[in-house]
């Protein structure tokens, strides 16, 4: 009886010690970036009226010059901020200007609609609406990214990974579109970006352990594309965008996200709904008699959708296809085709475009315990960990 209890005594120490292990503790010191490096993020768009509010005082300044137009404006909670007639009304205050700055004097941030972001707000007047954009420090930006990509539990190595990719991309963003109106938005157009409000401790760890790291390829950064789930192989981003490959986005593959959900996945669709998606999106069918896979990539993924209508076949770019019947149902472009009498199985592996980083592999080489340079590195082929 005794031994036994030793036993699991034993069981349940060396549990605790592998989760910590694995799951808890970042290893290494935290790291400091000496320069600071400003994101330009939309967090929102073609808003008419909408909450802003700040414990600070705030300067209101022309972005442009840098000019102070107020000095000392109190935004309490309910201040609202809206559009009349080409001025921007901010709590009982207005400005002419088509662009202004909301700069809380000691950094503390503001909230927004009830989210809470950290830095400044620039509100851009767009005919009887306005844009917003919060400029804010890179590190602080993905503070508020990582916890919206990954699991805020997953281990430490997969939540730095995820960091470093995060930071290669949206300073690859940042030069690319410099001479825009901004630089990334908050969605899964860019990066899902929660601000302060989605802040999560062991992410900001591997936010600050990582800091000033970014993925660079013969010297220069590459953007850190991801995904959810690759289905066994990720894919080349000229596949997926067209352009030009790099080494280290050619695709690998990676069979260590079958821990995902979807990985594997089946979505059954009603013809008529087919028909009915792809007719709003331009095409002149007025039935479909047949859909059959057209060209497959060498990850198993379908570059174009052959469809059948009246003895007729057309070709629908992927890409076409998945947004005319939705991304939500056809989660990736790797799938197979059955036809029924009236609808259509798709049979299909993995969740994303399949560029990159797989997340959830990321999170299946942490359980082999591989460290997050190893795990960019496996991803992006070729490439190196280095500062910014």
């Amino acid at each position: 009886m005794k031994n036994n209890i030793l036993l699991a005594l034993g069981m349940v120490l060396l549990t605790i010690f592998a989760f910590s292990l694995f799951f808890l503790s970042p290893s290494g010191k935290p790291r400091s970036y000496k320069n600071s490096f400003i994101l330009r993020v939309r967090i929102a768009r073609d808003v008419s009226l909408s909450n802003v509010s700040t414990d600070a005082l705030c300067n209101i300044i022309k972005p442009a010059t840098g000019e102070i137009i107020m000095k000392g404006l109190r935004l309490d909670e309910g201040s609202k901020l809206s559009v009349s007639a080409g001025k921007i009304l901010v709590g009982k205050e207005s400005f002419r200007e088509g662009v202004i700055r909301i700069s809380p004097k000691d950094g503390s941030g503001f909230s927004f609609n009830g989210t809470e972001y950290r830095g400044e707000l620039d509100v851009t007047v767009t005919g009887d609406s306005y844009r917003v954009v919060n400029r804010v420090e890179i590190e602080d930006y993905l503070k508020g990214v990582v916890p919206g990509e990954v699991y805020s539990f997953w281990p430490m190595s997969a939540l730095k990974a995820q960091a470093v990719a995060s930071r290669s991309y949206a300073v690859f963003e940042a030069f690319r579109r410099k001479k825009m109106a901004y630089d990334l938005t908050a969605d899964t157009y860019s990066q899902v970006y929660g601000g302060k409000s989605s802040e999560k401790n062991r992410t900001t760890k591997a936010v600050i352990a990582t800091c000033g790291e970014v993925l660079k390829y013969n010297g220069k950064i590459i953007p850190g594309y991801f995904h959810a789930s690759c289905g066994g192989h990720t894919t080349a981003v000229s596949k997926v965008w067209g352009g030009a490959d790099s080494a280290p986005l050619k695709g690998v593959r990676s069979p260590y996200c079958r821990w995902s959900t979807s990985f594997r996945w089946r979505s059954r669709v009603p013809t008529e709904k087919i028909l009915e998606k792809l007719k709003s999106s331009g095409y002149g069918l007025d039935r479909i008699d047949d859909l059959r896979k057209g060209k497959v990539d060498f990850s198993g993924r379908v570059e174009y959708v052959r469809v059948k209508a009246r003895n007729k076949w057309f070709e629908v770019p992927i890409r076409d296809f998945m947004n005319s019947v939705g991304r939500a149902t056809l989660k990736s472009s790797n799938f197979r085709i059955r036809k029924y009498p009236l609808f259509y199985d798709f049979d299909g592996y993995g969740w994303g475009h399949g560029v990159g980083m797989c997340q959830w592999c990321t999170f299946g080489l942490s359980l082999r315990r591989w460290n997050y340079k190893r795990i960019l590195e496996f991803f992006y082929p070729g490439s190196v960990v280095s500062e910014m």
